[in-house]
């Protein structure tokens, strides 16, 4: 599969009944918005029974196109050099340049 296709599988696995009525559709992160908007087509396409898809991500980029309905964290644009930032730090036993969970400022969302 080539990068930035979309595979939907045929069957949708859920607990019981039809999928129909008010769907929320959930997912960790909203980057381009490509595959929220993808799917929420899809899924009307499939399931005429729906009514309303409303989203919720974790974490919500400024530079997406999409905007969903709820999110735990919105994530600016940074601007300027992002080959080092405040929040990169040496770490690790090979001294590999990473994010750690001291220096994370996501860390706290357990």
């Amino acid at each position: 599969m080539a990068q930035g296709s979309l595979d939907i599988a045929e069957f949708i696995t859920k607990t019981g009944g039809e999928l129909a009525g008010r769907v929320l559709l959930v997912d960790d992160l909203v980057d381009s918005g490509v595959t929220l908007t993808r799917v929420i087509a899809l899924l009307k396409q499939r399931f005429s029974t729906i009514v309303e898809v409303r989203t919720a991500v974790l974490w919500y980029k400024a530079v997406s196109h999409f905007k969903p309905d709820y999110h735990v964290q919105y994530l600016p644009r940074v601007r300027g050099s992002i080959s080092r930032s405040r929040n990169m730090t040496r770490c690790g036993r090979n001294n590999s340049t990473r994010v750690c969970a001291a220096h994370n400022p996501l860390s706290n969302l357990t």
